[in-house]
């Protein structure tokens, strides 16, 4: 199975990450603060474009590095919004603590959801593929058909009369 949902839910993040990145460096709020959560949030977001590449470029379907960029991407996430928190509330710059923990449920969801497909993914690949076994078994019977037929003197030609 093809992993989809990873890359699009990663290029989702960067997209977020992204115009979070923005808003915290508008030119209104020109601080040391919102620079590092400006900075924070553009390298949340690039590691999220790490997942998306990574998750593109990987020929196994199931690739253990793509759930390692996964975590560390997610776990930038979960570090940067609650930065983002811990660092403007006490500030008095106006940040949304509700928005901000609907942000880290949708991360934490998003985490589920990559880890889920990639299990599937896995344990598609691990099922016993049994094609050899039955065409074997369809080839043995073919033999031992033809086998019964030439001992009971029938060479499996008709002739008219028995048509």
């Amino acid at each position: 199975m093809r992993t989809i949902l990873t890359p699009t839910i990663a290029l989702y993040w960067v997209v977020v990450f992204a115009a979070y990145a923005v808003a915290a460096g508008a030119p209104q709020d020109a601080s040391a603060l919102s620079a590092v959560l400006a900075t924070g949030h553009a390298v949340a977001g690039a590691c999220f474009l790490w997942l998306a590449t990574a998750s593109l470029l990987t020929r196994r379907h199931a690739d253990a590095g793509v759930e390692e960029v996964a975590t560390r991407a997610v776990v930038a996430g979960v570090i940067v919004l609650g930065m983002s928190v811990g660092l403007r509330v006490p500030s008095g710059v106006g940040v949304s603590v509700i928005d901000t923990s609907a942000a880290l449920a949708a991360l934490a969801a998003s985490y589920v959801a990559i880890r889920m497909e990639h299990r599937l993914a896995r344990e598609e690949g691990r099922a016993k593929n049994y094609s050899p076994l039955v065409a074997r078994r369809l080839a043995a019977g073919a033999a031992h058909g033809s086998m019964l037929a030439r001992i009971a003197g029938r060479n499996g030609q008709r002739t008219e009369h028995e048509a």
